[in-house]
């Protein structure tokens, strides 16, 4: 079995043990809500983490062939973009910390019920994870060699 069909089916073997897969459908069980949204948390902390980097490591270029003008506008230009994404970015997180304390919260309570969702974008979300888990897995074994 080639390693993306391994990714599919322990990601489909992780998206049934995890909430259930009916037809179409995936139902996530309540506590499942906070770890999603938590999860998703630390995804948005480490790009946020990553696009401040960015922006800091963007200069411009200087050499014979260099169109300056072209050159600094280009950099204006993703600074700028980079500084919107970068606030809102901060504030999605303030909001989902928020988000994930409540829903576990709710959750402790039993006042959530259980949700569904398109079985598709689970199964989506799942390889997405077991991508980067792979990825980041043989940048280690590439770097140790």
């Amino acid at each position: 079995m080639s390693d993306s069909a391994d990714e599919k089916t322990s990601a489909g073997s992780d998206v049934e043990a995890s909430g259930g897969d009916r037809e179409d459908r995936y139902t996530l069980r309540p506590g499942e809500l906070e770890w999603v949204f938590n999860s998703a948390l630390r995804w948005n902390t480490l790009r946020l983490k990553l696009l401040t980097a960015l922006q800091g490591s963007l200069a411009l270029p200087r050499g014979e062939d260099q169109d300056a003008s072209s050159e600094d506008e280009l950099v204006d230009d993703l600074k700028a973009t980079l500084t919107n994404i970068i606030i809102m970015q901060t504030r999605v997180n303030e909001q989902d910390k928020k988000l994930v304390a409540s829903l576990g919260q709710a959750q402790r309570r039993g006042l959530l019920k259980p949700m569904e969702a398109e079985a598709e974008d689970a199964h989506n979300w799942a390889e997405s994870i077991a991508q980067a888990y792979r990825h980041i897995e043989e940048r280690a074994s590439t770097s140790e060699d």
